[in-house]
């Protein structure tokens, strides 16, 4: 009986995965909790739904798969990015600081990457009093501008992104939306997927944000600061129409 119980939660967390590449993520978030009701003692399927719920920015929820995950499998530091990116995004970022050390000390071999992303929580933090998102109306924030103004963001953007295999095939739309880090020099220093579109998308969207020349920095009271901008990117099977900030 426990060995069917297994192999049900191992089909189920199969047909999550392929659910998540195919864009249905509610199904395959679905798909991951039947999966961990058969084998609650996979760190695996909560991992894996951990990151699905943080993609759908289900914060609260990502916490609890990725702590459940970190529990099941202490060295795998995936699970603690996990739960340090939904630290950040719940504003937490004390939180989200001190699991990056934790994965640093785990993972000697890779620290120095851990520390860098703690040090630049804790740099930003020092920068906006909201943490990981410097765009709010109070703190009177003039926002990055890239040059050329929107229009050249959208120009550069559909000039440069690569289609996937897959939306070529089909006549569906993705969308991946990412969160780059401007710092006070104008220079993208960091990107976040924060809504994901599965593996390639995310990849290539990453791959165009980091490319973004230098933008005019975000002011506050007349002095260049580091702040997040918004990007949006859409593969259509027909267009390349992709970008929009947001504050």
């Amino acid at each position: 009986m426990e060995k069917d119980a297994k192999f049900g939660a191992w089909t189920y967390h199969l047909s999550g995965i392929v659910r998540a590449e195919l864009g249905d993520t509610a199904a395959a978030i679905n798909d991951l909790t039947k999966a961990i009701e058969l084998n609650p003692e996979d760190a695996d399927y909560f991992q894996n739904r951990a990151y699905m719920h943080y993609n759908q920015r289900h914060y609260d929820q990502a916490v609890s798969d990725a702590t459940k995950a970190n529990e099941l499998n202490p060295e795998d530091t995936y699970n603690l990015e996990i739960l340090a990116r939904a630290y950040t995004h719940l504003d937490n970022t004390s939180a989200a600081i001190d699991t990056y050390r934790r994965a640093a000390a785990i993972d000697p071999v890779n620290a120095d990457h851990w520390n860098q992303r703690a040090d630049r929580l804790s740099e930003a933090q020092q920068v906006t009093p909201t943490a990981y998102r410097d765009t709010v109306a109070a703190d009177q924030v003039e926002l990055p501008q890239f040059p050329g103004g929107r229009e050249a963001l959208k120009a550069y953007i559909c000039e440069n992104l690569q289609y996937p295999e897959q939306v070529k095939a089909t006549a569906l739309t993705h969308q991946v939306v990412v969160d780059c880090l401007i710092s006070a020099t104008g220079q993208v220093t960091d990107c976040r997927v924060v809504q994901s579109a599965g593996k390639d998308f995310d990849a290539e969207a990453l791959r165009v944000c980091r490319s973004l020349p230098r933008f005019t920095p975000a002011k506050r009271a007349g002095r260049p600061v580091q702040c997040w901008y918004q990007v949006t990117l859409t593969f259509a099977a027909h267009e390349a129409s992709c970008c929009k900030q947001q504050p």
